[in-house]
């Protein structure tokens, strides 16, 4: 198949997509900022640059387009018919290069997560994961309350420096996602 663009307006359309602060990227971090999840982003001193970062926690959330990232199994991730000799050593390298930083992450104690982006498909789907992220973070930073200051801990939970849920808010969001 013939791309339907010229050369030049090809390269227009391809300087447009973005690498950092994507819808679903957005739309992921609202959610956990909104149950008082603090994070930071893409920090350039971890493998891969993670989309966000949990550094208390340890945890590094990836949120992958599923073409540029060849999500396995997924109708999103086709290789374009055209170019072929182009595409196919491109997202193989990018598919490559994750699978790289995702282990070196895992090597240096870091929970690594993969958001899809087929998953925004489904807002249910989003939400679950969201939930089992933020449960996570709270058991981390419970069982390592022990070792860190007050000020670090208040600066990583809550929006309104609360120290932790309550248990009845933690057991709930448990109840919907585990």
């Amino acid at each position: 198949m013939v791309d339907i663009f010229t050369p030049s307006k090809r390269s227009e359309v391809m300087a447009h997509i973005k690498g950092k602060n994507t819808k679903p990227e957005l739309a992921i971090r609202k959610i956990l900022f909104s149950k008082g999840l603090r994070y930071r982003l893409h920090p350039k001193d971890l493998p891969g640059k993670p989309d966000i970062v949990f550094r208390s926690s340890r945890v590094a959330i990836f949120v992958n387009g599923c073409f540029w990232h060849q999500h396995k199994n997924c109708k999103d991730a086709s290789v374009p018919s055209s170019r072929k000799d182009y595409w196919l050593p491109k997202l193989e390298r990018n598919a490559q290069r994750d699978s790289e930083a995702v282990a070196s992450l895992e090597k240096m104690g870091w929970e690594v997560h993969i958001i899809w982006e087929c998953f925004f498909k489904d807002s249910e789907l989003i939400e679950k994961m969201a939930k089992r992220i933020f449960i996570f973070c709270q058991n981390k930073i419970k069982s390592n309350n022990k070792k860190e200051d007050s000020r670090t801990r208040r600066c990583t939970l809550t929006a309104r420096g609360a120290d932790l849920l309550t248990e009845h808010e933690a057991e709930a969001w448990g109840q919907v996602c585990c």
